[in-house]
């Protein structure tokens, strides 16, 4: 399978766009793809599924290990980036990480407060330390690998005798320990933490031997030579002491401020020559210092991404850095120039959108970039805003593309020159979710702040917020046609919009925990929503009701997608996988394993051959869904005419979920229960809204009673012709009803007789033959504002574009 695109000239660094390849292929690293799997978009090689908090060397320099958030230690090649082990058995995120000199053995340290050495050959656990009341933040060896030190936030330096397998030595910081470090003779070790002290304590009886002033150190570093002790702050600055007299030689300041994450300064290593110093800070950058005259000699990265750890390479040729966007990278130390592998994002692939013809999917990361590639799935340029990306949209016409970012700002930019065409200020917290509406210069975005609002897009005014929102939104999806609006809200509620007017139509919802994400079918009807209690959630839109849960996930579900044809449910895991349903029967159809991590986004290509996921460890793929489409394509089954009766009853059930199985086992009788719906199901008459309105006044009380039930059957329809004749004044037994009418439909409530109207539809368009069609047709001839009409004329034009397609 392959897809013929051409190549795109580069865009600014705004936002990219990213053009696929559709043919079976090897990921770019070359590692195999998982199964089901066409195509890897970013790099496996060197990335975490969370931030990486340390690297290490190995002593012969071919090895490299990490630690991260994502609870693991991983051991890499070097000089390619191939993952060789992961060290799995921390139960909380791991902080800390470091090897024994002769390489055999790795340490490492978490949030679970434990502290593990690993056979470095195998990635065998051989033992488990536990001497810390809270989490452990920094290990380190002694230089004759006898004894490890480790410290946390207990504010306890233990150092633990390897051989007699105990803690020897047990000393006390002022504050939580935050860096330690053995001294080039292994004769002392040096602590600093929250405090404002640095302490050097004898590893032998734990006598204090020094004490240095500095400001929160985050990070501590001996000079090859143990004369000169360096240690990183929480300002930025960067400190050296002399180490015989305690006194401070100089401060080193060049990281600059980091909007959201301050100033600090986390990774700081010597090069084994001890003439230079490198350090990392929170504004992305790793500076390279000369220590003697405090002159900086380089600067690399700076883009933004915090950088958590700095290590030199044995022979201090290259340096290597982790940061907090899931990634580490690599330079050469004299030359500045970035080696090993590269590509896609650093941090989690948090959204992902089609373009209008499949041929193009932007992707935009927690790293705050959006990643341009060719027709060969080669990266020409990765660039972008500084705070994370939060949602992307490309234009209905594929030329423009939306993306929300961490810090509020709202951008629209063309997406063959990269250039911003339009800035849209106005949210006060995180753009969350994007949604262009079909047909209309509209764009709509939601946001931690409590709002979703709605602009033009061509000129960035904002034309309407949709009511008081009681929580931040969390997703976000019109339907097909751009009438209905819905929303995921962080009180855990649905709220569904007309979108025309921006009235609430109604609002549900409710998952344990809280909700993650939202989608809606094409046809409006349904609104899926996922959540924190490992499951996803299936909605009638109508009437506010689940109709079915989908349940079996192994961690909250964080992404949702819908095929066009709303055939097939994907939804995405905590726990690394896809899973794959059928709409229709609710049953899962696959399960697709390949991310390591969290799930964050998924979308379908407007074909729906393609379905793409982004996950946590920085990666998109791009699945085959042509088996899943198959699978979930509908097969007849016959009914009997009690069965058919059974299930007409149903559809008027007042059990969203007893409803749903009798549209399903309709749908699945064909033209029999199309010819049933013919003589159950009648069109709206033409005026009748108007006399029903006049009937409600009339001297019979069944004709009245009739008429307001008739005009709740019609829905919203008949909402502006009411507020018309009580504003051009009703009896008040008139005034009465149809107030009554009003108030049910302000309050979402749906009459059962009207339910069924609006599932019958559903059934015929479901159906979708010749007969079904032909009723449908009678069914779109009664009055035009009536529900039904405007219901049965949007499935016969869905009907007839996806004849078009087909």
């Amino acid at each position: 399978m392959s897809l013929s695109v051409p190549r795109l000239v580069a865009t600014c660094a705004v936002v990219l766009v990213l053009y696929v390849p559709l043919r079976a292929q090897p990921g770019r690293d070359s590692d195999p793809l998982p199964a089901g799997a066409v195509a890897r978009l970013g790099t496996s090689r060197f990335r975490h599924a969370g931030p990486v908090t340390a690297v290490a060397y190995a002593p012969d320099g071919k090895r490299l290990a990490t630690a991260s958030h994502d609870r693991s230690v991983r051991l890499w090649d070097a000089a390619t980036g191939r993952e060789l082990l992961r060290l799995v058995g921390h139960e909380a995120e791991v902080r800390c990480v470091a090897f024994a000199p002769d390489g055999a053995t790795l340490v490492s340290g978490g949030g679970d407060r434990s502290v593990c050495l690993w056979d470095a050959a195998t990635g065998k656990l051989i033992r488990r330390l536990a001497d810390h009341a809270d989490w452990v933040e920094t290990v380190a060896f002694s230089p004759d690998g006898r004894r490890v030190a480790s410290g946390g936030g207990d504010g306890a330096v233990v150092l633990w005798d390897l051989k007699a397998n105990r803690a020897a030595l047990r000393l006390k910081h002022a504050a939580g320990v935050k860096a330690l470090v053995f001294s080039p003779d292994g004769k002392a070790v040096a602590a600093g933490g929250a405090d404002d002290t640095v302490t050097l304590w004898d590893v032998v009886d734990g006598t204090s031997l020094k004490s240095f002033t500095g400001k929160g150190t985050t990070c501590l570093a001996f000079a090859p030579d143990g004369k000169t002790l360096s240690g990183g702050d929480y300002g930025g600055i960067v400190r050296l002491w002399d180490v015989a007299s305690g006194k401070e030689l100089r401060t080193l300041q060049g990281h600059r401020p980091a909007r959201r994450r301050g100033n600090g300064v986390f990774g700081i290593a010597f090069a084994p020559d001890g003439k230079t110093l490198a350090s990392g800070g929170a504004d992305g950058a790793v500076i390279l210092w000369d220590p003697e005259t405090g002159k900086e000699r380089r600067r690399l990265g700076g883009d933004g991404l915090a950088v958590t750890a700095v290590a030199f390479a044995p022979d201090g040729k290259t340096l290597a850095a982790g940061d907090h966007g899931h990634g580490v990278r690599q330079w050469e130390a004299a030359t500045g120039r970035e080696v090993g592998p590269a590509g896609g994002h650093r941090g989690a692939v948090t959204s992902l959108s089609f373009g209008p013809d499949g041929q193009a999917l932007a992707t935009g990361g927690a790293d705050g970039r959006v990643c341009l590639w060719d027709r060969d799935g080669k990266q020409t340029v990765v660039a972008g805003p500084t705070s994370a990306v939060g949602a992307v949209a490309l234009t209905p016409e594929g030329k423009a593309v939306a993306v929300g970012n961490a810090d509020g700002l709202l951008r629209l930019s063309e997406t063959a020159s990269g250039k911003e065409l339009r800035l849209f200020a106005g949210h006060r917290g995180a753009v969350t979710a994007l949604a262009f509406a079909p047909g209309a210069a509209a764009l709509l975005s939601g946001s931690l702040d409590h709002t979703l609002r709605h602009w033009h897009r061509e000129t960035g005014r904002e034309l309407r917020q949709f009511g008081r929102l009681g929580g931040p939104v969390l997703g976000l999806a019109l339907d097909a046609e751009g009438r209905t609006v819905a929303a995921a809200c962080g009180d855990n509620e649905v709220r569904v919009w007309d979108f025309a007017t921006g009235n609430e139509l109604r609002r549900f919802g409710g998952h344990a925990g809280g909700m993650t994400a939202l989608v809606m079918s094409a046809d409006g009807r349904e609104v899926v929503t996922a959540g924190k209690d490992r499951a996803a959630r299936v909605w009638e839109a109508a009437t506010g009701q689940q109709r079915r849960a989908l349940l079996g996930h192994g961690g909250w579900v964080e992404a949702l997608a819908l095929s066009p044809d709303d055939r097939v449910l994907a939804t995405g895991s905590g726990d690394g996988g896809v899973r794959l349903w059928d709409m229709r029967g609710g049953r899962p159809l696959a399960r697709l394993e390949g991310h390591q991590g969290a799930v964050k986004a998924l979308a379908f290509a407007p074909k729906g051959s393609l379905l793409a996921s982004g996950g946590a460890d920085t990666t998109a793929l791009l699945w085959d869904m042509t088996a899943a489409l198959r699978e979930a394509k509908a097969r007849p089954k016959p009914l009997t005419s009690e069965q058919l009766e059974a299930m007409w009853a149903d559809l008027g059930s007042a059990s969203a979920d007893r409803a749903y199985q009798a549209v399903h086992a309709l749908v699945l009788a064909g033209d029999p229960a199309a010819a049933l719906l013919r003589g159950r199901v009648r069109p709206v008459e033409p005026g009748r809204k108007d006399r029903l309105i006049a009937d409600l006044d009339h001297d019979a009380y069944e004709v009245r009673e009739r008429a307001r039930a008739e005009l709740a059957l019609m829905g919203r329809s008949v909402e502006a012709a009411l507020r018309k004749a009580l504003a051009s004044g009703l009896s008040a037994e008139a005034r009465r009803r149809a107030e009554d009418v009003l108030d049910k439909l302000a309050a979402g409530q749906v009459d059962p007789q009207r339910a069924r109207g609006l599932r019958a539809v559903e059934v015929l368009e479901g159906i979708a033959t010749p007969a079904a069609r032909e009723v449908l047709h009678g069914l779109a001839k009664g009055e035009a504002e009536a529900e039904l009409t405007v219901e049965a004329k949007a499935a016969l034009k869905r009907l007839g574009a996806r004849s078009s397609q087909e």
